[in-house]
């Protein structure tokens, strides 16, 4: 009889054992009375939201994080400010596994009572500092957001470290809170240290002359260091095209008496040459084969050499040119160039033979150059021949406004052209041309573009007979008023040839 009470006994235990063992099916968790981040954090923080993907955990393990969700719901609400919320938990099982739901009520949160802000060392007279100091997100009144308090510290010390405080620090951050009061009051103790300076710029390369490559550094020694600074001077070398790899770093580690030392880390490409071949069809220039060759370093003065071929039905080129860096290298340049041209459209055909030089300005927001150019031009307009000689001075000028250059959703583009001759400097008439325009690109909703265009332009010449193809004016086609084929509109003579005119007014919108 004892035998057979023990084996019940045991049978029971097992049983419980393994009824307390069994495995639930799956989990819900249920957030309700907030939203948003405040919302995330809180699923973030909920231990019990890990079971969700867990197909293995325990009724028993399930309840004792459960208990447990309270705790971790108010660690989570305390960064927003919440520090008393209320909070109702329920768990209930269901067929097809559980549901756990966490109802917040939030209550009023700690405010800002105080806020005491000091800067010490040399930063003191800093003004991008001084305006972090000014605008600090958690003013008296305002929420107290730890997310906001931390982020706002992070970007403090950012902003000294870029701006040469390298040995910037809080010496003191405090958040001392009345929960009863609901009321904060914070100290912060900013010591910049000393303002460090830019040392002695060091660099082993033998890729392009010393002296070159100094005129690519905008800052010298004794100027406070930033590291804007180096960043500009990495991207600005690496856009010569010149180099494999970049490294521009400062030595924080080796300054002396607060002078840090840069060192400028280069290694020229494998591949001088680049070569590009293509064909296709263009309804300017009908079926059309390229070929381009760029040598992308000729020299250690960074001279370049590039030349293009086109052969097409309409349309044939040929060029090369000669690109110097001079003043300031990483935007300016001196292009020697020459190029031969024919064309043919309608009843207009050209031949152009140019040489010349330009001085271009390549900057970000301005573009500007001047060139003078020797150009031989033989053409045939309807019965017409001729052959002009020019020595032809320009000058161009471009401004851009625009949120990416490459995608461009709100952009402002400007430019404006004016060339000219005359018959008495060597060449065979006398005329003054100027055009321009404009492009403008807005987008007021996603994934809609206005496009508005403008051009104009102007010749002051005695007769246009006088005046080459080339720099007469014709629109029509895909680059201008599109639905007509290409230089398909303007003035025509008495016989209905089409001439080109002295005047240009474009004006379109998409």
């Amino acid at each position: 009889m004892r035998s057979c009470l023990t084996i019940i006994l045991v049978a029971f235990i097992l049983l419980i054992g393994s009824l307390a063992h069994a495995h639930a099916k799956g989990i819900t968790v249920v957030v309700n009375g907030i939203s948003g981040e405040m919302r995330d954090n809180v699923l973030a923080f909920l231990k019990v939201s890990s079971l969700k993907d867990n197909q293995t955990f325990t009724e028993a393990e399930l309840r004792r994080l459960h208990r447990t969700a309270p705790t971790q719901i108010q660690k989570a609400l305390s960064p927003f400010g919440f520090y008393e919320s209320i909070i109702d938990t329920k768990l209930t099982k269901k067929d097809d596994g559980w549901d756990a739901t966490y109802t917040i009520t939030l209550g009023d949160p700690v405010l800002v009572k105080s806020l005491a802000f000091d800067v010490t060392g040399e930063g003191e007279s800093s003004e991008e500092l001084m305006t972090l100091v000014k605008t600090f997100p958690l003013q008296i009144g305002k929420v107290l957001d730890q997310r906001k308090y931390e982020n706002a510290k992070k970007k403090m010390l950012s902003a000294a470290f870029a701006n040469g405080y390298m040995a910037a620090k809080f010496s003191k951050s405090e958040i001392k809170i009345n929960r009863k009061n609901k009321t904060a009051d914070i100290t912060l103790l900013f010591d910049s240290g000393k303002l460090y300076y830019f040392g002695e710029v060091n660099s082993t390369q033998d890729v392009i002359l010393p002296v070159k490559l100094k005129k690519y550094i905008s800052f010298n020694v004794g100027d406070p260091y930033k590291k804007r600074q180096m960043g500009e001077l990495q991207r600005a070398l690496y856009k010569t095209g010149y180099f494999l790899s970049v490294m521009v770093k400062g030595e924080v580690d080796k300054a002396d008496d607060y002078h840090i030392p840069v060192t400028i880390e280069l290694i020229r490409i494998d591949k001088l040459n680049q070569y590009n071949l293509g064909a296709g069809f263009a309804t300017d220039t009908g079926l059309h084969a390229k070929v381009e060759w760029k040598n992308k370093l000729l020299n250690k003065r960074g001279h370049k050499l590039q030349s293009s071929l086109q052969i097409a039905e309409r349309q044939s080129e040929f060029s090369l040119f000669y690109s110097i860096p001079v003043l300031n290298p990483r935007y300016d340049s001196h292009i020697l160039g020459a190029s031969y041209y024919e064309e043919s459209w309608d009843d207009t055909a050209t031949k152009l033979l140019a040489v010349g030089a330009t001085l271009n300005h390549d900057g970000p927001t301005y573009k500007y150059g001047t060139s003078i150019e020797l150009r031989d031009e033989t053409y045939n307009v309807g019965v017409t021949k001729g052959d002009a000689f020019l020595v032809m001075p320009s000058v161009n000028w471009t401004v851009v406004f625009a949120d990416s250059l490459s995608k461009t959703n709100f952009g402002l583009k400007i430019w404006a052209n004016v060339r000219g001759a005359s018959d008495t400097a060597l060449s065979d008439l006398s005329f003054v041309q100027g055009d321009g325009g404009a492009k403008a690109i807005f987008s007021p909703f996603p994934k809609w573009r206005f496009i508005g265009r403008v051009n104009v332009g102007a010749t002051w010449v005695q007769s246009i007979d006088d005046l080459p193809p080339s720099l007469r004016f014709y629109t029509g086609g895909d680059q201008t008023v599109r639905g007509y084929g290409y230089k398909e509109l303007g003035p025509k003579d008495s016989s209905g040839t089409l001439v080109g005119g002295k005047y240009l007014l474009v004006d379109s919108i998409e």
